[in-house]
């Protein structure tokens, strides 16, 4: 079911759900990635998020990430450190390119550019747990499977699966 809804996500929701089967993150703390988070030295980089769900009981998180997450993450890394990894406005961005490339008539005129001056709601910084969520859940209702949400009790089967195929 996981590997369903890999074409009907966009690249970045794609990319949290397998770190998320690899690691075993929460969902709060894979969209909260930022660069300046990741510890980068040696062959197993560390991520410690700078929220977590702990954080209040004084406990200290620390994600390892091996090589196959390294590999995902290394198109995400930003040159400004403080940017969030994962961003539903670059994701917005790619799939009006997508559209764009795949259209077969030429644009009117008057449409060339229909964006609103000021929308309702425009896309974050970062992905919230919500619509992170939605974004699965959708996919999932067009693949015409099951939905299923990328909170800790699947990504904890997602990760013994992998884990397993390892072994």
């Amino acid at each position: 079911m996981v590997k369903a809804v890999q074409p009907l996500v966009s690249r970045q929701v794609w990319a949290m759900i397998e770190l998320q089967g690899l690691t075993g993150m929460r969902p709060g703390e894979v969209v909260l990635m930022r660069t300046s988070d990741l510890e980068m030295t040696g062959d197993v980089w560390t991520y410690t998020p700078h929220r977590h769900k702990t954080e209040h009981h004084g406990k200290k998180r620390e994600v390892l990430l091996g090589p196959r997450a390294r590999e995902i993450l290394q198109p995400w890394l930003k040159s400004d450190l403080d940017a969030y990894l994962f961003s539903p406005a670059e994701a917005m961005a790619e799939r009006q390119e997508q559209l764009r490339q795949q259209r077969k008539t030429s644009v009117q005129p008057s449409q060339c550019n229909r964006r609103k001056a000021r929308p309702k709601k425009a896309p974050g910084a970062h992905y919230t747990v919500a619509s992170y969520r939605r974004a699965i859940q959708v996919a999932c209702h067009k693949a015409g499977i099951p939905k299923w949400h990328p909170y800790p009790a699947v990504s904890r089967i997602f990760c013994t699966k992998s884990m397993q195929t390892i072994t």
